[in-house]
């Protein structure tokens, strides 16, 4: 564990403990939490249990969703990390909308809504723990667990095809309803995909080679594999292969 100064007096405290669940999280909940047991004056927004998260995108995001799609709309898939996001929308659609489907998305090797923990590539999805805002029976409809290999590779080729460059999280929600068109679980109305990020911040992470590289011998060839396997299947995005 590292401290440092920077600008205006800030102090930067880098927890490097790994928590033994696929990520750091636990180490760096702990440690705020003996940070602010040490400091009674430090206050802690806990973005993990505030309840104004799922509050929020009930009053906001949900209807935002709702008024712009009209009556043809049949599902929202929403990555899950902290799960706030999709339980309030989740509870939007519950009172409104009790017709379309809350699809959480998250990434195997993530414990936010099921699984087993496991090392993940994509961040700002997927969690070390279960959500904490998930836990009713009316959380959400039904979960999908995204290959992250495979939700970058539905990111380099929406930037290749059409020029939009998605974040992790975004391609995850896109590669999610991909499985679900491929498995017959759609009911024909209109889907929609939360994309909450764009791909600018992921240029040296997600979209670069060399990346992929560090983080394992393999890991480009996997990407470059499962995008030519995603494109033998017929998946293009732009009109001019509409026919596949």
């Amino acid at each position: 564990m590292g401290e440092a100064v920077i600008d205006r007096g800030a102090r930067v405290i880098v927890v490097d403990e790994p928590a033994g669940q696929g990520g750091y999280l636990l180490s760096r909940l702990r440690r705020v939490g003996e940070l602010c047991a040490q400091n009674p004056g430090y206050r802690w927004p806990d973005q993990y249990e505030n309840g104004a998260s799922p509050d929020i995108h009930r009053r906001t995001t949900g209807p935002e969703i709702t008024e712009q799609t009209g009556p043809d709309l049949g599902a929202v898939y929403v990555p899950v990390s902290t799960g706030g996001t999709l339980a309030g929308v989740s509870a939007h659609l519950r009172e409104h909308r009790p017709d379309v489907a809350a699809v959480a998305v998250d990434v195997r090797g993530s414990l936010a809504v099921a699984g087993d923990a496991g090392r993940r590539l994509i961040p700002r999805i997927g969690s070390s723990r279960p959500s904490a805002f998930l836990q009713g029976p009316h959380s959400y409809d039904r979960a999908v667990h995204v290959d992250d290999i495979e939700a970058i590779a539905v990111c380099r080729i929406l930037a290749e095809d059409v020029g939009v460059v998605l974040g992790g999280s975004s391609g995850c929600a896109v590669r999610a309803l991909l499985t679900d068109l491929e498995n017959d679980r759609t009911d024909g109305r209109l889907p929609v995909c939360l994309a909450a990020d764009g791909g600018r911040k992921y240029r040296d992470t997600l979209y670069s080679d060399d990346w992929a590289t560090e983080q394992g011998i393999r890991r480009e060839i996997e990407i470059a594999a499962a995008v030519n396997q995603l494109r033998s299947e017929g998946l293009f995005f732009d009109r001019k292969h509409q026919e596949h």
